[in-house]
């Protein structure tokens, strides 16, 4: 019950963020969602128990979905990142992240 525990606190939008996927539309939110905890679901489980830690992992997933952060703010990682990556690939030796999302944070208000 631990390891199923500890995979609830992966929230699915986390992994759509980092696969490209995005989850702009309720639908394709909840589709991810749906993905993610049937792939949490482990096999050898009886089949009352996969049906309420998948409903369970669901509940979850979506709570932290309304909690996810706006657009704006994924798109400022997204931007954070690349600018990143280019300035060490420039040969940048110290790069001020907070610094650079915050400069982000403050060009699109």
């Amino acid at each position: 019950m631990k390891i199923r525990n500890l995979l609830l606190l992966l929230p699915a939008f986390t992994l759509a963020a980092y696969s490209g996927q995005s989850l702009a539309t309720p639908n394709s939110a909840m589709e991810s969602i749906q993905s993610y905890c049937n792939q949490m679901a482990q096999s050898g489980l009886p089949e009352e128990e996969t049906k309420m830690m998948i409903e369970e992992c669901i509940n979850e997933q979506s709570l932290y979905l309304s909690e996810a952060p706006a657009e704006q703010e994924t798109d400022c990682y997204q931007e954070v990142d690349e600018r990143v990556a280019e300035l060490t690939e420039q040969g940048s030796e110290e790069v001020d992240y907070d610094a650079l999302y915050e400069q982000c944070m403050e060009r699109r208000k």
